[in-house]
């Protein structure tokens, strides 16, 4: 909506998505702030700053931040937009597949427990 309706610079977009309470767990982003604040451009900061925080995320996640930020910012705003469709897309897809393998997960893992517990009573009497 910042970039879309109030067409403002990638700088001011990120610092204001940085002020955000339930965005402070991405701190790459106010990473990219300092880097752009030290005069590097967007793609360049951007890069700095996921491979700061690389240990947080697994490759292919931070190949499509990556590709992200070679693309933001480098185009016209419809293009702009476009692009960050697509990646809400992708990353509502990539969300919901690790939502349904935790639910897959964490059923597999109450069933062990209790079959665990039911092999230790057994042994204990």
């Amino acid at each position: 909506m910042l970039l879309q309706y109030l067409n403002i610079p990638v700088y001011e977009m990120l610092v204001q998505i940085s002020r955000k309470d339930y965005l402070r767990d991405l701190c790459y982003i106010s990473e990219c702030c300092c880097f752009m604040s030290r005069g590097e451009d967007f793609p360049l900061a951007w890069q700095n700053a996921l491979k700061s925080s690389g240990h947080l995320y697994k490759t292919d996640e931070k190949d499509k931040l990556l590709q992200l930020g070679t693309n933001l910012g480098t185009s016209d705003t419809q293009n702009q937009i476009r692009i960050l469709d697509m990646q809400t897309k992708y990353f509502e897809a990539y969300l919901n597949a690790a939502v349904e393998k935790n639910k897959k997960y964490s059923s597999m893992t109450l069933t062990l427990s209790v079959l665990c517990g039911c092999m230790i009573f057994i042994l204990i009497i």
